[in-house]
Formats: C-alpha cells, structure tokens, sequence
C-alpha cells in the first residue's frame, strides 16, 4: 500500500500497476500533460517530489499576458488562456496588462500585437496619467494596454485541476522521489518515507523543470542544454490602491501587481545562476530588494507609502537561444521533456501540455513543438553561458 497516493482505477501488469504514461513533475506543465494525456485515452501516473504546485509554478507572480515578442509566445499564450478559461475559470482574473514605454517604441509593439491578432489599446499620455494615478508618467511615453491578459491564481488552478485528474482516473503520486528508473524494463519505483511502489510504465514525461537534469543525468544519461537560475520577487506593504492591472516599465523592466489592497508584487528579471536547483536561495537578495526599491521610487507618486515586506524566489530553467525545450529526448523513443520555459510557465505550458499529450499519442508535432524540438542543439549538452530573455518588449 502506497503512502500519500490519490488514485482511481488502473490496469495491472505483473502484479504492478501499469500505466501508458508516467509524468514527472506537478507544476502547470505536468498537470495539463496529464489532463491532455487523460482526455486521449491513455492511463496516467503523476508524480511529484513535494506536493502540486510546491515547485515554481506555486511561486510564480501569476501575470498573464499577450505582450511578448515572438509570435509563437503570443500564440501559446492566448492558447493557454483559453485553456484556464475553460477548465479552471475561476483561476483566471481578466484584468488587462499595461505597458509604459516611449512613444516611439509604440508603433512597434502595436505592429507585433496587430500582426498577432491581439487586441490592444494605445493610451496616449493623458490616457495613461489618469489610468495609472499612482505612478509618475514621462511626457514622452503612452501605453499599451492589452485587455484581455490578466492574472493567474495558480493554486486554486492547480486543485482545480487535481479533481479533474482524479475524475479521469488518474493517479497523483505526492512527497515522492524516484528510487529507480529504466527504460529498458520501463519501470519506476517510487519512495514516500518507509513506503515504496514500482509503477511499468510505456511513455515517461519530464515536466519537472529545473529539476529535470538532475532526474535525467542520472537515470538517462542524458544532460539539458539548459542555465538554471532563481528568478526574484519583492513584495511591499503599501496603503496606495493600485487597481487590478499589472503594469510594466520598459525603461526599467519593472513589472507592479497588486495583490489584494495591503501588498503589491515587483521584479524585473534579475536572476541569480544556480548549479543545483536545491540551493535556490529561500529570498531575494538583498542587493535586488535595494535595486528594486531605488527603481520603483522613480516611478510612484508617493514612495514614502510603500514599505518592503520581502519576497520570494523560484527555479527557472532558460535554454541557449532562449526558447522551450519540448518533445521526445534524441535517441529515446519513449521519453520527452518539458524545459526551458524561462519563467514564462504559466503562459505556455498549458498550450504546450495539449500539444504534447497529442505528440505522445500520436506521434504528430505541432508547429510548436517542432519549432521547440531538444535536437535541434545537435547533440550539445553543455550549460548556456548568458540566460536569454526574449518577451518583454524591447
């Protein structure tokens, strides 16, 4: 008898149960893998180190949105928003996203957002001081306001989703590690404390994100060519009513979000690089907390109600070029990795989760998924030497 399992129905092989897949990882990737795996017929086991949503995608700032700069982001991204409209509708908060930048950079990014379909706004400067009141806006600069973004409340997503699973009859394996793995027997055995479990399995997908080289160095001998890194939020008390809509300012790269009426979200994407995924450091460095704080001052009308109140960090892992890692391992036929998302996770799992499910029944890649294919590096498994960061507006 397994500890800490939720289970359904499952077929028997051997005296073990046997699954047609078995997805590692319980973040937005893994979860939506096995929802679009379950939705195909196939029989599913997910398993998770800690419990759903433990890892990054519980730590995330939650921000939707369409303003990215590759057509393929935008596209995911309205896809995966659709997604959590239909199957988790009360984790998603239309809200809009706004952008500040300088009125020449404008044409360009309504040229992108045009060209994607996107619906989109531009606020002039007048537009943007009464839409933004708590902030000091330029005379040069306007907005770009896209109304259908909004925020993601990922842990209600992520037991949303865990009904889901369950009704579909799958099994959620939590506070698990994986004891043996291999392929030539597919077979898994899973520890929870004193209990143990060997699950056959005949498709296995890595959706564990920075987690995934320590899992595939070890039991495939196969290394991601991917940096990893600690992607840092500051959270800040303040009595400033923000209003719903995330804003972004490009001349700084600092995002704002409001969270409730007490608290609001900052980053800008300064990372910290990591060897291991486990020393991620528990809070933002205070040298960020500081670089942060002198920024955003540039940008409220009143810094003095706005009081750091600490943060948080989460793993992220960023590929060479910069894009998703996604499909079946080179010279694994049954194997496949999700990586790489580069903190962009909640825009494009759950788009990429659909288009995988489909991968592995099929045997069919989407444009996306060739597009994000682990061949296309060659072989290379060395670590990036710069972490790329390709979607905010430039």
């Amino acid at each position: 008898m397994y500890c800490q399992v939720y289970f359904a129905a499952t077929t028997h092989e051997f005296g073990l149960r046997a699954f047609d897949l078995v997805v590692v990882g319980g973040g937005i990737s893994g979860v939506f893998t096995s929802y679009f795996a379950l939705l195909r017929g196939m029989n599913v086991a997910l398993v998770e180190l800690g419990h759903l949503g433990s890892g990054s995608s519980g730590r995330s700032a939650g921000i939707h949105t369409e303003q990215l700069i590759l057509p393929i982001d935008i596209e995911l991204s309205r896809r995966s928003r659709e997604i959590y409209q239909e199957v988790a509708p009360l984790g998603f908060f239309r809200t809009g996203f706004l952008s500040v930048e300088p009125s020449w950079m404008s044409s360009y990014s309504a040229q992108i957002l045009k060209g994607a379909g996107t619906r989109f706004r531009v606020l002039s400067y007048d537009e943007l001081r009464s839409y933004i009141e708590w902030a000091l806006v330029r005379d040069d600069e306007v907005g770009i306001l896209t109304p259908d973004d909004g925020v993601v409340n990922v842990p209600h997503v992520l037991e949303t989703m865990r009904r889901r699973l369950l009704g579909l009859g799958a099994v959620i394996f939590e506070n698990s590690t994986i004891s043996y793995l291999s392929l030539g027997d597919g077979r898994i055995t899973l520890t929870n404390g004193s209990c143990e479990e060997t699950l056959s399995f005949s498709n296995l997908v890595l959706a564990a994100g920075a987690w995934n080289r320590s899992i595939s160095e070890r039991w495939l001998d196969y290394r991601p060519p991917v940096a990893i890194y600690a992607c840092q939020l500051m959270l800040m008390k303040t009595s400033v009513e923000l209003g719903a809509t995330p804003v972004y300012f490009e001349d700084s790269h600092i995002y704002i979000r409001g969270v409730g009426k007490s608290f609001v979200l900052v980053g800008n994407g300064r990372v910290v690089r990591l060897d291991d995924p486990s020393k991620c450091p528990a809070r933002p460095e205070p040298e960020y907390l500081l670089e942060m704080s002198e920024k955003l001052a540039q940008r409220l009308r009143h810094p003095e109600g706005y009081f750091p109140s600490g943060g948080w960090t989460g793993v992220c892992s960023s590929s060479a070029d910069g894009m998703p890692i996604v499909g079946r391992l080179p010279g694994l036929e049954n194997v496949y990795i999700v990586d790489a998302l580069d903190g962009y996770g909640i825009m494009r799992a759950p788009a990429l989760a659909q288009d995988l499910a489909a991968y592995v029944a099929d045997g069919k890649a989407s444009e996306a998924l060739k597009t994000f294919d682990p061949s296309r590096f060659g072989g290379v498994c060395s670590e990036p030497d710069k972490i790329i960061e390709l979607h905010s507006m430039p």
